[in-house]
Protein backbone atom coordinates (compact mmCIF):
# COMPACT_ATOMS: atom_id res chain seq x y z
CA UNK A 1 0.00 0.00 0.00
CA UNK A 2 1.23 3.40 -0.81
CA UNK A 3 0.40 5.80 1.95
CA UNK A 4 1.91 9.36 1.40
CA UNK A 5 0.43 12.68 2.52
CA UNK A 6 0.26 15.69 -0.88
CA UNK A 7 -0.28 19.12 0.29
CA UNK A 8 -3.57 20.88 -0.78
CA UNK A 9 -1.82 24.14 -1.56
CA UNK A 10 1.59 24.67 -2.36
CA UNK A 11 2.46 27.31 0.28
CA UNK A 12 0.65 26.09 3.34
CA UNK A 13 1.00 22.91 5.45
CA UNK A 14 -2.73 22.70 7.27
CA UNK A 15 -4.52 21.36 4.57
CA UNK A 16 -3.24 17.86 3.16
CA UNK A 17 -4.74 14.92 1.43
CA UNK A 18 -3.75 11.31 2.55
CA UNK A 19 -4.04 8.36 0.13
CA UNK A 20 -3.96 4.43 1.09
CA UNK A 21 -3.42 3.01 -2.23
CA UNK A 22 -3.04 -0.36 -2.84
CA UNK A 23 0.09 -1.86 -5.27
CA UNK A 24 -1.44 -3.15 -8.45
CA UNK A 25 -1.20 -6.95 -8.54
CA UNK A 26 0.11 -9.15 -11.47
CA UNK A 27 -3.41 -10.60 -11.51
CA UNK A 28 -4.84 -7.38 -11.94
CA UNK A 29 -2.88 -5.49 -13.24
CA UNK A 30 -5.42 -3.67 -15.71
CA UNK A 31 -8.06 -3.14 -13.02
CA UNK A 32 -9.33 -0.22 -12.21
CA UNK A 33 -10.85 0.34 -8.50
CA UNK A 34 -13.30 2.83 -7.30
CA UNK A 35 -11.91 5.53 -4.87
CA UNK A 36 -13.07 7.39 -1.68
CA UNK A 37 -12.44 10.61 -0.75
CA UNK A 38 -12.87 11.00 3.14
CA UNK A 39 -14.01 14.31 5.20
CA UNK A 40 -13.68 13.63 8.84
CA UNK A 41 -15.93 15.77 11.26
CA UNK A 42 -14.92 18.14 13.90
CA UNK A 43 -17.05 21.37 13.81
CA UNK A 44 -14.21 23.06 11.06
CA UNK A 45 -12.48 23.28 14.53
CA UNK A 46 -10.19 20.01 13.66
CA UNK A 47 -10.78 16.74 12.14
CA UNK A 48 -10.91 13.77 14.29
CA UNK A 49 -8.35 10.93 13.83
CA UNK A 50 -11.01 8.68 14.97
CA UNK A 51 -13.04 9.15 11.15
CA UNK A 52 -9.82 9.36 9.26
CA UNK A 53 -7.32 6.27 8.80
CA UNK A 54 -9.59 3.56 9.92
CA UNK A 55 -12.57 4.58 8.21
CA UNK A 56 -9.65 4.75 5.20
CA UNK A 57 -8.93 0.94 5.68
CA UNK A 58 -11.86 0.10 6.26
CA UNK A 59 -12.94 0.65 2.75
CA UNK A 60 -9.63 -0.49 1.52
CA UNK A 61 -10.69 -3.52 2.91
CA UNK A 62 -13.71 -3.53 0.28
CA UNK A 63 -11.81 -2.75 -2.46
CA UNK A 64 -11.30 0.80 -2.27
CA UNK A 65 -8.90 3.43 -3.68
CA UNK A 66 -9.03 5.65 -0.01
CA UNK A 67 -7.92 9.01 0.81
CA UNK A 68 -8.43 11.45 3.86
CA UNK A 69 -8.84 15.06 3.58
CA UNK A 70 -7.31 17.08 6.16
CA UNK A 71 -8.84 20.27 5.17
CA UNK A 72 -8.62 23.78 6.84
CA UNK A 73 -9.89 24.16 11.06
CA UNK A 74 -10.08 26.67 13.40
CA UNK A 75 -9.42 30.15 11.87
CA UNK A 76 -8.74 28.82 8.17
CA UNK A 77 -11.96 27.59 8.31
CA UNK A 78 -13.54 30.76 6.46
CA UNK A 79 -16.31 29.35 3.42
CA UNK A 80 -15.06 28.57 1.11
CA UNK A 81 -11.84 27.76 1.51
CA UNK A 82 -12.52 23.97 2.89
CA UNK A 83 -14.81 23.39 0.14
CA UNK A 84 -12.42 24.53 -2.38
CA UNK A 85 -10.05 22.32 -0.78
CA UNK A 86 -12.16 19.18 -1.30
CA UNK A 87 -12.79 20.14 -4.61
CA UNK A 88 -8.97 20.16 -5.22
CA UNK A 89 -8.36 16.90 -3.96
CA UNK A 90 -11.36 15.30 -5.78
CA UNK A 91 -9.87 16.93 -9.13
CA UNK A 92 -6.03 15.85 -7.95
CA UNK A 93 -7.68 12.18 -7.68
CA UNK A 94 -9.09 11.98 -11.08
CA UNK A 95 -6.25 13.87 -12.82
CA UNK A 96 -4.11 11.04 -11.40
CA UNK A 97 -6.36 7.99 -12.07
CA UNK A 98 -4.91 6.29 -14.42
CA UNK A 99 -1.57 5.97 -12.65
CA UNK A 100 -3.40 5.12 -9.25
CA UNK A 101 -5.28 2.52 -11.18
CA UNK A 102 -9.15 4.33 -10.35
CA UNK A 103 -12.27 4.41 -11.84
CA UNK A 104 -12.49 8.27 -12.81
CA UNK A 105 -16.15 7.65 -13.08
CA UNK A 106 -16.33 5.85 -9.44
CA UNK A 107 -15.09 8.57 -7.09
CA UNK A 108 -17.14 8.73 -4.09
CA UNK A 109 -17.06 11.04 -0.79
CA UNK A 110 -17.96 10.25 2.28
CA UNK A 111 -18.11 12.74 5.36
CA UNK A 112 -18.96 12.73 8.99
CA UNK A 113 -20.59 15.18 11.08
CA UNK A 114 -18.74 18.66 9.60
CA UNK A 115 -17.05 16.46 7.53
CA UNK A 116 -20.59 15.39 6.28
CA UNK A 117 -21.42 18.98 5.80
CA UNK A 118 -18.36 19.39 3.57
CA UNK A 119 -19.63 16.46 1.97
CA UNK A 120 -22.70 18.10 0.87
CA UNK A 121 -21.17 21.33 -0.30
CA UNK A 122 -18.86 19.31 -2.54
CA UNK A 123 -22.26 17.33 -3.70
CA UNK A 124 -24.12 20.36 -4.76
CA UNK A 125 -21.43 22.87 -5.34
CA UNK A 126 -19.32 21.17 -7.90
CA UNK A 127 -21.17 22.77 -10.87
CA UNK A 128 -20.37 26.29 -9.94
CA UNK A 129 -18.04 27.58 -12.60
CA UNK A 130 -16.89 30.22 -10.27
CA UNK A 131 -15.68 27.53 -6.99
CA UNK A 132 -14.21 25.22 -9.82
CA UNK A 133 -12.12 28.18 -11.38
CA UNK A 134 -10.87 28.76 -7.33
CA UNK A 135 -9.98 25.07 -7.41
CA UNK A 136 -8.16 24.78 -10.64
CA UNK A 137 -10.28 22.85 -12.46
CA UNK A 138 -13.27 22.13 -14.61
CA UNK A 139 -16.77 21.89 -12.94
CA UNK A 140 -16.81 18.38 -14.49
CA UNK A 141 -13.62 17.55 -12.96
CA UNK A 142 -14.47 17.87 -9.61
CA UNK A 143 -17.70 15.99 -9.83
CA UNK A 144 -18.19 13.18 -6.93
CA UNK A 145 -20.07 10.11 -8.60
CA UNK A 146 -21.39 9.21 -5.15
CA UNK A 147 -22.01 10.68 -1.35
CA UNK A 148 -22.00 8.84 2.16
CA UNK A 149 -22.98 11.70 4.93
CA UNK A 150 -22.34 9.97 8.28
CA UNK A 151 -24.77 12.02 10.63
CA UNK A 152 -24.00 15.05 8.86
CA UNK A 153 -24.50 18.95 9.86
CA UNK A 154 -27.10 19.50 6.39
CA UNK A 155 -28.50 22.67 7.78
CA UNK A 156 -27.01 25.96 8.72
CA UNK A 157 -26.94 27.68 10.98
CA UNK A 158 -26.55 25.48 13.87
CA UNK A 159 -26.83 27.38 17.48
CA UNK A 160 -27.83 25.06 20.37
CA UNK A 161 -26.95 27.35 22.90
CA UNK A 162 -25.23 25.38 24.27
CA UNK A 163 -25.49 22.26 26.03
CA UNK A 164 -25.28 21.42 30.19
CA UNK A 165 -22.54 18.52 31.02
CA UNK A 166 -23.94 17.93 34.75
CA UNK A 167 -20.67 18.67 35.54
CA UNK A 168 -19.42 21.26 38.03
CA UNK A 169 -16.80 23.89 36.70
CA UNK A 170 -13.88 22.73 39.08
CA UNK A 171 -14.02 19.43 37.18
CA UNK A 172 -13.70 20.69 34.02
CA UNK A 173 -10.20 19.23 33.55
CA UNK A 174 -11.02 15.90 34.75
CA UNK A 175 -14.23 16.51 32.30
CA UNK A 176 -12.05 17.15 29.57
CA UNK A 177 -9.16 14.21 30.14
CA UNK A 178 -12.16 11.43 30.73
CA UNK A 179 -13.85 13.09 27.66
CA UNK A 180 -10.29 12.62 25.73
CA UNK A 181 -11.54 16.39 24.14
CA UNK A 182 -8.82 17.32 21.69
CA UNK A 183 -7.45 20.97 22.48
CA UNK A 184 -9.34 22.53 19.62
CA UNK A 185 -12.72 21.31 20.48
CA UNK A 186 -11.89 22.31 24.15
CA UNK A 187 -12.90 25.88 22.40
CA UNK A 188 -16.67 25.10 22.12
CA UNK A 189 -16.76 24.48 26.23
CA UNK A 190 -18.12 27.25 28.38
CA UNK A 191 -19.34 27.39 31.81
CA UNK A 192 -22.53 29.14 32.85
CA UNK A 193 -23.88 29.30 36.43
CA UNK A 194 -20.88 27.36 37.69
CA UNK A 195 -21.60 24.20 35.47
CA UNK A 196 -19.57 23.07 32.30
CA UNK A 197 -21.24 23.65 28.95
CA UNK A 198 -20.28 23.24 25.32
CA UNK A 199 -21.96 24.51 21.79
CA UNK A 200 -20.42 23.55 19.01
CA UNK A 201 -23.10 24.56 16.40
CA UNK A 202 -21.78 27.96 17.37
CA UNK A 203 -18.32 27.27 17.37
CA UNK A 204 -18.62 26.08 14.49
CA UNK A 205 -20.34 28.39 12.22
CA UNK A 206 -18.41 31.29 13.91
CA UNK A 207 -14.88 29.26 12.24
CA UNK A 208 -16.46 29.42 8.97
CA UNK A 209 -18.74 32.49 8.40
CA UNK A 210 -16.87 34.56 11.13
CA UNK A 211 -18.52 35.98 14.85
CA UNK A 212 -20.92 38.66 13.30
CA UNK A 213 -22.46 35.77 10.91
CA UNK A 214 -26.58 36.12 9.98
CA UNK A 215 -28.62 33.65 9.83
CA UNK A 216 -28.84 34.61 6.12
CA UNK A 217 -25.52 34.00 5.55
CA UNK A 218 -25.60 30.46 6.74
CA UNK A 219 -28.90 30.05 4.41
CA UNK A 220 -26.16 30.23 1.66
CA UNK A 221 -23.75 27.50 2.66
CA UNK A 222 -27.17 25.50 3.95
CA UNK A 223 -27.09 21.97 2.25
CA UNK A 224 -30.69 21.24 1.60
CA UNK A 225 -31.19 24.80 0.21
CA UNK A 226 -28.41 23.70 -2.81
CA UNK A 227 -29.94 20.64 -3.99
CA UNK A 228 -30.46 20.23 -7.95
CA UNK A 229 -30.19 18.23 -11.29
CA UNK A 230 -26.51 18.62 -10.68
CA UNK A 231 -26.83 16.53 -6.98
CA UNK A 232 -24.88 12.95 -7.13
CA UNK A 233 -26.64 9.67 -5.62
CA UNK A 234 -27.00 9.84 -1.38
CA UNK A 235 -26.84 7.47 1.12
CA UNK A 236 -27.35 9.45 4.36
CA UNK A 237 -27.10 7.65 8.26
CA UNK A 238 -27.82 8.91 11.97
CA UNK A 239 -28.92 7.80 14.92
CA UNK A 240 -33.05 9.06 16.39
CA UNK A 241 -31.30 10.52 19.75
CA UNK A 242 -28.04 12.17 18.13
CA UNK A 243 -27.80 15.24 20.74
CA UNK A 244 -25.70 17.27 18.58
CA UNK A 245 -27.32 17.40 14.99
CA UNK A 246 -30.88 16.95 14.62
CA UNK A 247 -32.09 13.92 12.90
CA UNK A 248 -35.10 16.28 11.66
CA UNK A 249 -32.40 18.24 9.52
CA UNK A 250 -30.84 15.07 7.91
CA UNK A 251 -34.45 14.07 7.24
CA UNK A 252 -35.15 16.97 5.75
CA UNK A 253 -31.79 16.91 3.52
CA UNK A 254 -33.03 12.91 2.47
CA UNK A 255 -36.78 15.00 1.52
CA UNK A 256 -34.95 17.07 -0.05
CA UNK A 257 -33.35 14.24 -2.08
CA UNK A 258 -36.33 12.46 -3.18
CA UNK A 259 -37.99 15.25 -3.76
CA UNK A 260 -35.45 16.19 -6.23
CA UNK A 261 -35.27 12.64 -7.72
CA UNK A 262 -32.20 11.33 -6.70
CA UNK A 263 -31.18 7.86 -5.75
CA UNK A 264 -30.69 7.83 -1.89
CA UNK A 265 -30.87 5.41 0.83
CA UNK A 266 -31.27 6.61 4.29
CA UNK A 267 -30.94 4.63 7.65
CA UNK A 268 -31.99 6.42 10.69
CA UNK A 269 -30.81 4.13 13.75
CA UNK A 270 -32.99 3.86 17.13
CA UNK A 271 -30.35 5.09 19.07
CA UNK A 272 -26.15 5.92 19.17
CA UNK A 273 -24.32 9.11 20.58
CA UNK A 274 -22.91 11.43 17.60
CA UNK A 275 -19.49 10.89 16.57
CA UNK A 276 -20.02 6.84 16.34
CA UNK A 277 -17.45 6.86 13.04
CA UNK A 278 -17.16 2.93 12.48
CA UNK A 279 -19.06 2.50 15.92
CA UNK A 280 -16.58 -0.30 16.74
CA UNK A 281 -13.67 -0.87 19.26
CA UNK A 282 -11.22 0.24 17.00
CA UNK A 283 -12.66 4.09 16.56
CA UNK A 284 -13.55 4.60 19.80
CA UNK A 285 -11.64 6.44 22.45
CA UNK A 286 -15.36 5.88 25.38
CA UNK A 287 -17.47 2.65 25.38
CA UNK A 288 -20.61 5.39 23.93
CA UNK A 289 -18.70 5.22 20.28
CA UNK A 290 -19.36 1.03 20.48
CA UNK A 291 -22.53 -0.09 19.05
CA UNK A 292 -23.24 -2.87 17.16
CA UNK A 293 -26.95 -1.64 16.17
CA UNK A 294 -25.19 0.95 14.01
CA UNK A 295 -21.67 -1.25 12.91
CA UNK A 296 -23.13 -2.26 9.84
CA UNK A 297 -23.18 1.30 8.08
CA UNK A 298 -20.06 0.75 6.44
CA UNK A 299 -20.91 -2.87 4.64
CA UNK A 300 -24.16 -1.19 3.60
CA UNK A 301 -22.67 1.70 2.20
CA UNK A 302 -20.31 -0.25 0.23
CA UNK A 303 -23.67 -2.41 -1.50
CA UNK A 304 -25.08 0.87 -2.42
CA UNK A 305 -22.08 1.96 -3.71
CA UNK A 306 -21.97 -1.22 -5.91
CA UNK A 307 -25.46 -0.72 -6.97
CA UNK A 308 -25.04 3.41 -8.01
CA UNK A 309 -22.05 3.22 -10.14
CA UNK A 310 -23.48 -0.19 -11.97
CA UNK A 311 -27.32 1.84 -12.53
CA UNK A 312 -25.34 4.11 -14.19
CA UNK A 313 -25.03 7.36 -12.34
CA UNK A 314 -21.59 7.14 -12.83
CA UNK A 315 -21.67 7.66 -16.83
CA UNK A 316 -21.90 11.18 -16.36
CA UNK A 317 -18.71 11.75 -15.18
CA UNK A 318 -15.27 12.66 -17.22
CA UNK A 319 -13.09 9.63 -18.10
Amino acid sequence: MTVENIPIWPEATEAYMTTYRMERSPFHKDRLFPAILIAPGGAYLGTSDREAEQVALAYVAKGYMAFVLRYSCGEKARFPRPIIEGFKAIGMIRANAKDWHIDPTKIAICGFSAGGHLCGSLSNLWHRQDLAKQAGYKPDEIRPNAAILCYPATALPIVTGGRPTDVPENMLQAYIEKMNIPPEIQKAIFIKDGMVHYDLGKAMMDSILGENWTPEDAKAWSCEQLIGDHTPPSFVWTTADDATVPAEDIINYVLALRKAGHMAEFHMFAHGVHGLSLATDITADNPTHVNPEVEPWLDLSVAWLTQAFSQGSAEEGPA
